[in-house]
């Protein structure tokens, strides 16, 4: 090892960039630990190809990670040892690649330093980053006591622009690494996003918001509405917006679940498709789908009974771009996608003799227990009383159209 390289200073304005694979890998760190990972990742300089390996003061590096007294180099030890021997597992679509965060920790004595360096199979997370990454200042997240307030910070900060954020309860769970811990609600609620909320509010740039979306009695979902936490900003600089520059549009190619996801919508498009009687590619399901996969749907099902298309694909690519642009904009509001995916499912999918209606007190239940995968109980009610008489007229005009259909002559 170099003895003579310079000392890297921790410093509260150092930014920490890591992709969204990496945010949202699932993985069990120690505070301690995780701080080792956080003050590695500040020092990477945006430039930078290659991992660097990093001397630190060992009485920074103690300070750093909230110890008190002075440093111990056999309690240090035992927390870059046990960091070193932690792997987790990063999940893409094309592999599965387990990992350990460390790939050296040298400490010399002598000098009061230690050295440490990342392991190189996280290059393609901390490295080069051109597209689905996040950033933010180290210093909001420098204060932070718990280790779950640092994880959810990073998962929000992700969504920050777009300003919510729901998870499966489990899926949350497994992310924080969590599983098996706190299996009351009630206990996770206390000790996990209760803290997070408080910690945040006081001590980092975002704030945040959360509700509980049940199945039955049982919590399944939570909604978090992310908002900047205007007290704390004023202490910050700007971030660069190419730096954290994540819009809608880049949902979709979000790394693991979301692209998990992704992937399922596009066979999802591409069946629709085939009920409809034509093929479409992946590549032309990619042009479609930067306008909302439900969005997507609603235009091909509007085509269903219309034998005047000589050829679906520009068609439809015609229909979207002109139906986006009615719209001013392709962020489509979450409520309306919701409820023409509701009309959608509820109406018919071929032409057929004979349909029968159901009245809407039986359309009700099955609206308002899809609504609730989204929202509360209450807003569900209340949404499905303002939009009653909007869904029940599509949902016929559906089915009168499906048997319309069965007669040639009727077209």
């Amino acid at each position: 090892m170099n003895m003579d390289m310079n000392i890297t200073k921790p410093g509260p304005k150092n930014l920490v960039t890591k992709s969204n694979q990496l945010i949202e890998a699932k993985y069990k760190l120690g505070l301690s630990e995780l701080r080792i990972v956080l003050l590695l990742a500040s020092f990477i300089h945006p430039d930078a190809n290659e991992f660097e390996t990093y001397k630190i003061s060992i009485k920074d590096f103690n300070s750093w990670l909230g110890l008190k007294g002075k440093p111990k180099y056999q309690e240090l030890e035992k927390i870059t040892d046990d960091l070193q021997k932690k792997i987790f597992k990063i999940r893409t679509p094309q592999e599965t690649i387990t990992t350990s965060w460390l790939s050296s920790v040298v400490y010399h004595h002598g000098e009061g330093t230690v050295q440490l360096r990342f392991d190189p199979l996280l290059k393609p997370y901390l490295l080069e980053l051109k597209q689905n990454f996040t950033s933010y200042y180290i210093q909001n997240v420098i204060n932070l006591k718990s280790l779950y307030s640092v994880r959810i910070y990073e998962l929000l900060k992700q969504y920050e622009k777009i300003g919510k954020r729901t998870f499966l309860l489990e899926e949350l769970r497994d992310i924080l690494g969590i599983a098996d811990q706190y299996p009351a609600y009630g206990n996770f609620k206390q000790k996990v996003l209760n803290v997070a909320q408080k910690e945040l509010e006081k001590k980092s740039d975002i704030s945040f918001d959360f509700k509980e979306v049940k199945q039955g009695r049982a919590v399944h979902k939570i909604m978090f509405t992310i908002k900047p936490n205007q007290n704390v900003i004023e202490t910050l600089p700007p971030i660069s917006p190419s730096n954290n520059d994540m819009d809608i549009k880049d949902i979709i190619d979000i790394p693991t679940e979301d692209m998990i996801r992704a992937a399922d919508d596009v066979a999802e498009i591409q069946k629709l498709a085939l009920s409809l009687g034509f093929n479409v590619s992946n590549k032309m399901v990619g042009n479609w789908i930067k306008y909302g996969k439900e969005f997507v749907m609603e235009v091909m099902e509007s085509t269903r009974y219309n034998d005047k298309i000589n050829n679906h694909i520009p068609y439809i690519s015609k229909l979207l771009l002109e139906k986006s642009k009615e719209a001013d904009t392709v962020k489509i509001d979450p409520e309306e996608v919701m409820i023409a995916k509701f009309i959608f499912d509820q109406s018919p999918k071929k032409a057929a003799l004979k349909i029968e209606s159901l009245p809407d007190w039986m359309i009700e239940p099955k609206a308002i227990g899809k609504f609730q995968e989204v929202m509360a109980k209450e807003e569900a009610e209340q949404l499905w009383i303002k939009k009653k008489d909007y869904i029940m007229n599509e949902i016929r005009k559906n089915q009168k159209a499906a048997m319309d259909a069965y007669y040639p002559s009727k077209r």
